[in-house]
């Protein structure tokens, strides 16, 4: 995770979405999608929260929704494959809620394999977008 600002550095554009994540005027984190393949229409997103307390908060909740939406809807992809190291059991639930699914593969290094298709993202989205209103809702 420390070197994932020399992907950003040397990254083609056209293959490689990088957005930083801004909570009240603060950089908190990354949000991409990178190795996108237009041709296969897949690409692997990933997060990087910097700041510990925005950890699966809400900002990174609707982070990783928004980079997911951008991927299927914006940038047309069918199929997204994401790293998620084991331990990492928040992001796994997160990824899950999502519409991710989970190998039974773990490297060396304890990464599990996630995959997600844009339609498992759609069976997901609505009920992702009434949590998000519930959360979110004006309260004046």
């Amino acid at each position: 995770e420390c070197d994932w600002s020399s992907d950003v550095c040397s990254s083609d554009l056209r293959h490689n979405f990088y957005f930083i994540i801004h909570y009240k005027g603060i950089k908190i984190g990354c949000a991409n999608i990178k190795d996108i393949d237009y041709t296969m229409k897949t690409g692997v997103p990933g997060i990087f929260i910097g700041d510990r307390k925005f950890l699966l908060s809400p900002i990174a909740v609707v982070a990783v929704y928004l980079i997911l939406k951008f991927a299927f809807f914006s940038l047309g992809l069918e199929y997204l494959s994401s790293p998620v190291i084991t331990r990492n059991i928040g992001a796994i639930k997160l990824y899950k809620s999502m519409g991710f699914e989970f190998t039974d593969q773990v490297d060396e290094v304890q990464i599990a394999n996630s995959f997600c298709y844009r339609q498992n993202f759609i069976l997901k989205k609505e009920r992702v977008e009434r949590a998000f209103n519930l959360v979110f809702q004006d309260k004046s």
